[in-house]
């Protein structure tokens, strides 16, 4: 695993920390979004690739030729909303773009543009 994703997922794992306080007790939908995050988070902390995972997600609709791409953009989509914002998703190379607006809070706006990068 490189460096630079292991970085990232240090800083996504204390953005997520902040963005699960500010967002208090989850939804069944945000505690699955949160968990598809921090499943990803640990395989990169481990030395996994993410990509290396199997893919069961069931709605494999957007982006088929891309596995789990689907199932993370659901989990940014639904902590979005529950961040009060919206964040659109698309390809950008091998990578997924993530576009938001401003968010009910400035520590969920920073939490959120932390889990992006």
């Amino acid at each position: 695993m490189d460096e630079h994703m292991l970085r990232a997922a240090t800083k996504a794992r204390s953005a997520l920390s902040v963005l699960a306080a500010e967002l208090g007790e989850p939804s069944p939908d945000m505690a699955q979004a949160l968990a598809i995050i921090e499943q990803m988070l640990g395989d990169i902390e481990a030395g996994r690739h993410p990509l290396d995972r199997p893919d069961d997600w069931p709605q494999r609709d957007r982006w088929p030729d891309r596995p789990h791409w689907d199932r993370w953009r659901w989990a940014i989509k639904t902590l979005a909303v529950a961040s009060g914002t919206t964040a659109y998703c698309s390809p950008k190379y091998e990578y997924m773009r993530v576009d938001t607006r401003q968010a009910r809070s400035d520590a969920l706006t920073g939490a959120f543009l932390t889990l992006q990068t």
